[in-house]
């Protein structure tokens, strides 16, 4: 014997909707995830590890991004996809690097570039990572390094400075 259960929402005793089931028969979860990006360039200081900061936020489902702060503090403990792309526009630099902090410390290191001529400029280092997260004191932000000026672009579409997020998988 068979049993069918039809309904388009599941929800907590609260009434918030968790879970959806669209017309195609695909689960949507509400899963929390992030964009944000520079609309103003940042300069970088040669040799010196800088926090990039955000601007504008594309989305943010759960309010986890503080873009007075520009960090992201995760509201559920669990491990999430990190990816961050820092696009330098201008300057003579040697050398960009871009790393994750987790709690004000390194955790992971992102992309490099490096070449010997003192004349990189226009290109994208980007990368991304999983994470894990407690859910409650944990965050994260993005940190740039050059060698040589360095502009961390701010501007145009396709060559913007950008950061998002997602839950993968609650612990």
């Amino acid at each position: 014997m068979t049993s069918t259960i039809k309904v388009d929402t599941i929800q907590n005793s609260a009434g918030t909707t968790g879970l959806t089931i669209d017309s195609s028969g695909l689960i949507l979860p509400k899963v929390p995830a992030f964009e944000v990006l520079k609309t103003s360039n940042q300069n970088l200081t040669s040799g010196t590890w800088t926090k990039i900061t955000f601007n504008t936020e594309n989305y943010d489902t759960s309010n986890s991004f503080d873009l007075a702060n520009s960090k992201f503090q995760p509201t559920i403990a669990g491990y999430y996809q990190l990816n961050a792309c820092l696009y330098f526009g201008s300057g003579t630099n040697t050398a960009t690097l871009g790393i994750i902090y987790k709690n004000g410390v390194l955790h992971r290191r992102l992309a490099y570039v490096y070449h010997t001529s003192a004349s990189l400029d226009d290109y994208g280092i980007a990368s991304a990572c999983m994470v894990e997260a407690n859910g409650s004191t944990d965050y994260f932000e993005v940190y740039g390094f050059a060698v040589g000026t360095a502009t961390v672009n701010g501007s145009s579409t396709g060559v913007e400075t950008i950061w998002s997020g997602h839950l993968v998988s609650v612990a």
